[in-house]
This record gives structure tokens, sequence and C-alpha cells, in this order.
């Protein structure tokens, strides 16, 4: 479901709330460090919301519980997430992602109950307490697993945009370890233990293919599946930070768009052979590139009406000053002429025709936007 936040449309406003909360606090300094800021948006996850639950328990229990049927939660590998984000974001609602696969843990705290008892347990965060005195408690190490710590940070950089926008987050998969400590005496660090993972990731992508994890609904598949495989050179060649402020500075006519692939995507049978899919992904390749070529001419026709309308606005500008100088007979004189045309009526047509006023919701222009970046690069 689509929202207003202030005078931006946003789409998931939980999501939004929380990045955004996130990017106004991040300090420069970190934002320079990649494995740094994956490290600080981890730990700033584990935190308490408000209301009494954990950002990543509450983002991630919302997701369970949405009726959106294109709120998607894909599994994939860190060095993977910027290609796999361009293409998801053109079929989610919101586009959660993970890595459930890696084992490489890095540490984001310790912590103790500080000898205080009596502390209720609300999640696997939480700091436990035994309740025979003072002289018992618990030390507890946070970690997240992540391949590539960096690449994670560089994602969550470059993909900000859609972050703020509600568009797309990160779940982190944490492990939790803690140590017993009695009479100042500690005990081994016990093992590490996953946190609840279970319902946020519909599918693990593995070699550009898609394996069903959780049971994922008849739609989801529909749309998933073939945006993994079908071509789509106006973002291969864009980079992330790029397709992110398009995505969001674009924001209806990339909705437009969604909805656009989301239908041809549905409308795939069911049960066709590799070669039947491909000849009709192929085809919606085709129509995506003719689409390109026909707003392309159109805006280039734009662009040439604007350019003589610029040539012939001198003529205006000097019939001003004279009108000024001279006098209402003069003015009088530029009133008839205009009134057959002339600069005044080229300058008219000039605004209405102007390329954002009668593209910009068009949902070939997002397109035509990201096309147009790739052939810069």
């Amino acid at each position: 479901m689509l929202s207003r936040h202030g005078d931006k449309k946003i789409q998931n406003k939980l999501v939004a709330k929380e990045m955004r909360h996130f990017f106004n606090d991040l300090p420069r300094d970190v934002r320079e460090d990649h494995e740094s800021a994956a490290k600080v948006y981890a730990k700033y996850l584990t935190g308490f919301h408000g209301s009494g639950f954990l950002r990543s328990e509450r983002l991630r229990d919302e997701k369970k519980i949405t009726r959106s049927r294109y709120y998607i939660g894909l599994s994939s590998d860190t060095i993977g997430l910027s290609a796999l984000s361009k293409r998801a974001t053109l079929i989610t609602d919101t586009l959660l992602l993970t890595d459930d696969k890696s084992h490489d843990l890095h540490v984001l705290f310790e912590s103790s109950d500080d000898r205080v008892t009596g502390v209720s347990v609300m999640n696997e965060f939480a700091l436990e307490s035994f309740a025979n005195g003072p002289d018992r408690y618990t030390n507890r190490r946070v970690a997240m697993a992540c391949s590539d710590l960096a690449e994670l940070g560089r994602w969550i950089l470059d993909a900000e945009p859609l972050l703020r926008a509600g568009l797309a987050w990160y779940l982190p998969r944490y492990f939790t370890a803690r140590q017993r400590v009695e009479d100042d005496t500690a005990s081994e660090w016990s093992a590490y233990g996953p946190s609840e993972m279970a319902g946020a990731v519909d599918y693990l992508i593995a070699d550009g293919r898609a394996v069903d994890a959780s049971g994922a609904s008849p739609e989801k598949s529909q749309i998933v599946r073939p945006i993994l495989e079908v071509e789509l050179p106006f973002i291969d060649g864009v980079d992330l930070p790029t397709f992110a402020k398009i995505t969001v500075d674009e924001f209806n006519s990339y909705v437009g768009f969604r909805n656009f692939l989301r239908g041809k995507f549905l409308e795939l049978e069911e049960g066709m052979n590799a070669t039947q899919s491909q000849r009709a992904l192929d085809r919606i390749s085709v129509e995506i590139l003719d689409q390109i070529h026909a707003i392309t001419a159109e805006m280039n026709g734009v662009r040439r009406n604007r350019a003589v309308a610029a040539t012939t606005a001198g003529v205006g500008t000097v019939s001003a000053i004279l009108a000024a100088v001279y006098g209402p007979a003069l003015q009088e004189v530029i009133q008839m002429i205009g009134a057959s045309g002339g600069a005044w009526g080229i300058l008219n047509a000039m605004a209405q025709n102007s390329p954002k006023s009668k593209f910009k919701d068009n949902k070939w222009y997002y397109v035509w936007a990201l096309q147009r970046e790739a052939q810069r690069i």
C-alpha cells in the first residue's frame, strides 16, 4: 500500500520510518567505511523500538502478517545483492533481503545484565537473569552472519533511497552466545544460536534461480522466477545508486511500470516448458524495447520543438523591452502578431509540451530514464 510521508510517496511506512531514522543518525565517518556501516546497521536493528520490541523483530513480524502479496523476502549471497535488488524491486512492493547461508560470524557487541535480577526475557537478545541474588548474571555476545561485510555496507549505502522509501531493507541473521557468571567465576561461552527467521524468507536465490523456502503463494512464484530470467538491459547497465535514485525520483512512473511487469508475468501460463517460457519472456523484452524506442522518439520530438521555441524566445524578450520603452502602441502590435502565432504561440506550446509535464507519470518514462543512464556508462 502506498502512503504519504511529507511531500513524498513511500511504499512501507514502518520500513521507511526505521530506515530514515538510521540514515539520519549515521555519522559521516561511518559512511566512509563500508564494514563499519554494515555493523552499525545490524546493531541498530537489535535496538528496541518505542513499542518495546526489537526493531528487527518488529519489521520481520510485520512482513509475516502483511496482506501484500508482493512483500517478498529473498535470501542471497551478499555479493549478488546489487544485481538482485535492481531486478526484484521492479516487481515487489517491499523487498526484504537477507543471507541465511553464511556462517561467517562478526561480533557486533557484548553486554551483561549488570547484576540486575528480575529482568524478564522478551526475545533472543534480551538479558537473562537469575533469581538467586546479585552474584549471578549472564553475559551475552551478539554476532551477525555475513560473507562480506564491506559488500553489505556498500549495498546499504548505495540503496539508501530505496530503504528510505520503504521499498527495500536488509534483515541480518543474528547469532547469540551466552556466558553465565557466578561468584565472579565465568563459564565457557555457549555455542552461538541463530535468531528466528521463519516466515521472513520466501525464496532462496542460487545460481540465478529461485527455490521456494516457505511455501510462498503462487502469485509470488509467478513474478519472482520470471524477473530473474527476463532480459532487462536498461537496468543491467545502471549502477545501484543511480537505479535507486531514479526509482524514487520517478516514483509514479516506476509504480506504473511495476504494475505492467506484474501483469505480464501473471499472464504467463503455468506448465510451460523451458523453451516456451523463454520465448514468452523474449516477447516481453521486445515489447519493452519497442516502448523505449517509442518514448525516446517522442522525447526527441519535444526537444526539437523546445529548441525552436528557445530560438524564438529572443524575439519575445526584445519585443517586451521595446514595449516597455515605447509604450502601449507597440504592445498592441506585439499582441496582434501573437494572435496569429509567432513567438508567443511557440513559447506557449513549449510550456505545454515540456517532457516532464507530458511524460512524467507515463510508465515508460521511468524505463526511458534508466535506459538513458545505461547508455551514458
